[in-house]
């Protein structure tokens, strides 16, 4: 290729470099048919998510009622008691001094006496107590000849030892003091007698539960007593300080055994196999006193 050409060839490629310039200088502007940029708008700021189940609120139940003392008249319960007549005798009472007044703590049902009494003499205790209420008296002696005397406020006897009884429970005719006496027939001897007022057993209107608040002694026993209906299920449990506190249960009209203490049960449920008021016991077979938490159900 001689120097002629070259240089035209040169020539006619600069003219092409100075035609694309002014191409692309004619057609592009900065910011022609560039979109405007949209805002970015952040996410807004997230949050730990929370528990959507609803949160169960614990209540305190009702106010636990107190075991009432012997002096207090029982509450009215829903189901109406059939009271027990008191035991009528034609035997001549033993005239007997007035005694030693007896009174259980409070939260307390049952009362101890362990004294002695001479041949042919009597030892005498005073009970304050409320119509209506149901007491219940034990005695126990080595000597066979050692019987119960209980008499009403007025004066009329309940139980004579004519009647030669050790054990006696009824229905309360009236308010105020009962004497309850050990009476010798036959020569002297020591005794051990237990006085029993079971605490009523008592609803709230419409209720089928209940607790109540006692304290118990040492190898003692607390005693309640429920009125309910043939059919329903009783369910009867016992909270205590220490746990050595066992149920027996039993009718008081028919006298049938239920459960017992000796099988350490501390809850207990069953069908009521009949109308009647039912002995609710705890038994502590402890050492030591203890406070106790009883709940009851019926339904």
């Amino acid at each position: 290729m001689n120097r002629h050409t070259i240089a035209r060839l040169a020539g006619w490629t600069l003219v092409l470099l100075v035609l694309v310039s002014c191409t692309l200088n004619a057609n592009f502007s900065p910011t022609a048919n560039f979109p405007t940029p949209l805002p970015i708008t952040p996410f807004p700021a997230t949050t730990e998510p929370t528990n959507s189940l609803p949160t169960v609120q614990l209540t305190a139940s009702s106010a636990a009622t107190e075991v009432p003392q012997p002096t207090d008249v029982p509450q009215a319960t829903a189901v109406p008691a059939t009271q027990t007549p008191a035991p009528t005798t034609a035997a001549t009472a033993v005239p007997v001094p007035a005694g030693t007044r007896l009174s259980m703590g409070k939260g307390r049902t049952v009362v101890y006496v362990s004294s002695s009494v001479a041949a042919g003499g009597s030892k005498a205790s005073l009970v304050g107590a409320g119509a209506g209420q149901f007491m219940m008296v034990n005695i126990s002696s080595a000597n066979q000849s050692l019987y119960l005397q209980i008499q009403a406020p007025d004066g009329s006897t309940l139980v004579s030892p004519a009647d030669q009884k050790i054990y006696w429970q009824g229905t309360l005719p009236a308010d105020g003091d009962y004497v309850v006496a050990v009476v010798s027939t036959n020569g002297a001897g020591d005794f051990e007698m237990s006085v029993t007022i079971p605490a009523r057993v008592v609803f709230a209107s419409g209720a089928i539960t209940t607790s109540v608040n006692a304290t118990i002694g040492a190898r003692d026993i607390t005693t309640f007593l429920m009125r309910a209906l043939q059919g329903q299920n009783l369910s009867v449990k016992i909270i205590s300080t220490v746990g050595d506190v066992y149920l027996t249960i039993y009718g008081l009209q028919d006298g049938n055994p239920y459960v017992r203490s000796v099988t350490g049960q501390t809850s207990y449920s069953f069908t009521l196999p009949s109308t009647q008021d039912y002995v609710i016991q705890c038994v502590n077979t402890g050492d030591k006193s203890e406070d106790l938490i009883v709940s009851f159900a019926a339904q």
